[in-house]
């Protein structure tokens, strides 16, 4: 965990493709409560440090990948999971951007992955 700090993440020109394992999905309202967005947060397999995405702006169910607003790639590795350093950046993510409540909809979008064809809450991921 680097002695419990987080630090910025470089450019996604830098880095286009990420490989997040024991990952989930949160929904925010921004500080403002004017808008959500959802931003997936997990442990970076090749960098061994946890990371906190820009908003979801796509989903791929079918490659399990999911494309940021910043253009960066994420594939999800496995299922869903937990990790302590990847719960403290997003603690440290959510104070830093001010937000005081977060929604776990990591569920909904595995569901999507093992392909439920039941209405989730990413029906509609590009306009959200």
């Amino acid at each position: 965990m680097r002695g419990g700090y987080i630090w910025p993440i470089e450019a996604a020109e830098s880095r286009p493709h990420v490989q997040l394992s024991m990952w989930r999905l949160y929904e925010v309202a921004d500080a403002r409560c004017e808008a959500l967005s959802r931003h997936l947060v997990g442990y970076v397999l090749e960098r061994e440090h946890a990371q906190v995405s820009s908003p979801v702006v796509r989903v791929d169910a079918e490659s399990h990948c999911c494309v940021t607003r910043s253009g960066r790639v994420y594939e999800l590795v496995g299922a869903p999971g937990h990790c302590e350093e990847a719960s403290f950046t997003w603690d440290a993510w959510m104070h830093v951007n001010g937000i005081s409540h977060a929604q776990d909809v990591t569920e909904d979008l595995w569901r999507r992955f093992q392909g439920d064809s039941g209405k989730t809450r990413f029906s509609d991921l590009e306009g959200g």
